[in-house]
């Protein structure tokens, strides 16, 4: 029996806004501090970036819907923690950096 490991479309949809958000909001803030989040503003520009992800509607993709997340499971979560990674800001920004 076959298992089918597609990603239903919404879940490309959100890992192509991922895309989008890191490139265009989150990489310009990580690329002008070095990767430094601390020379970016520590906690202040996590707090910033956070709020980004919410109005870009990507916080949060593994969290329950009825927490503002995106409910999706494990191998949902793959395409769009992909996204995020591809900056070092990405994961904090999306609110899925280690420990989350």
């Amino acid at each position: 029996m076959a298992i089918d490991l597609s990603h239903p479309a919404q879940v490309h949809e959100l890992a192509e806004c991922t895309r989008e958000f890191v490139r265009t909001t989150v990489l310009p803030i990580e690329d002008a501090h070095g990767g430094d989040i601390a020379a970016a503003g520590g906690d202040a520009i996590r707090v910033e970036l956070q709020q980004a992800a919410r109005d870009a509607g990507v916080f949060a993709p593994h969290a329950p819907v009825e927490y503002g997340g995106h409910g999706l499971g494990m191998s949902d979560r793959a395409p769009v923690f992909e996204e995020a990674g591809y900056s070092l800001f990405g994961p904090t920004a999306l609110n899925i950096a280690a420990p989350d």
